[in-house]
């Protein structure tokens, strides 16, 4: 099954899009690395199109030339936001919704944008599973990143980052957790991904299993 592919520039929308010859009901938002759009993510989106599933590419510098040199790329990145990458995903899921009438969307992202996925999914109820490759999640936060991705630890330290964000005016609900969501992590940064709990699972196999619900 060969699927249909475009690049998507319209409607204040960026990016890539792969669908399936059959008519599906179910598709992903794929995050990508630093690197943006490349041939790595167009064919992951290819082969997820070719398994049944409409797969879209956000385009996080919006039409700008591919840049393959990683210090170059990784300047670029610093230019992105959380705020802007939630605006864009709900562009998408609206798009995936009202235009393609997808009933079920999930959210894949890798690297840079496997910290995004993370975020995505617990501020878009809409999202229905989220998978997470290797995510770039630094401590400190860098500058441009207003939200934790993710809160491993429990107890106090769950509370004191729910407080935190409150002082800084942040919704209480800033990717702390993901109830929504099934999540998927592979190959995870940080050391404790021990305390994450039953419901963060690991590897292709979880791959599988969380895309598998839509």
């Amino acid at each position: 099954m060969s699927p249909k592919s475009q690049d998507i520039k319209q409607l204040g929308l960026f990016g890539f899009l792969a669908q399936p010859d059959a008519p599906t009901k179910s598709g992903v938002v794929i995050l990508p690395t630093i690197f943006g759009v490349n041939a790595f993510v167009r064919g992951y989106a290819e082969t997820l199109a070719r398994a049944g599933l409409a797969a879209a590419v956000w385009d996080p510098y919006e039409g700008l030339p591919l840049i393959t040199d990683y210090e170059e790329s990784k300047t670029r990145s610093r230019s992105l936001s959380d705020s802007g990458m939630q605006s864009n995903v709900k562009k998408w899921v609206d798009y995936m919704e009202n235009d393609l009438t997808l009933t079920s969307i999930g959210v894949l992202g890798f690297c840079l944008g496997g910290r995004y996925a993370l975020i995505a999914a617990a501020q878009e109820r809409r999202i229905k599973a989220c998978a997470a490759a290797y995510p770039s999640i630094e401590n400190p936060r860098l500058s441009n990143q207003q939200h934790d991705a993710v809160v491993l630890d429990s107890g106090d330290d769950r509370r004191r980052e729910r407080k935190d964000d409150a002082e800084g005016g942040a919704d209480a609900r800033d990717a702390v957790e993901i109830d929504n969501a099934p999540v998927v992590f592979d190959d995870f940064v940080r050391d404790r991904e021990a305390e994450a709990g039953p419901a963060l699972l690991r590897g292709e196999e979880g791959v599988e299993e969380t895309l598998g619900v839509l």
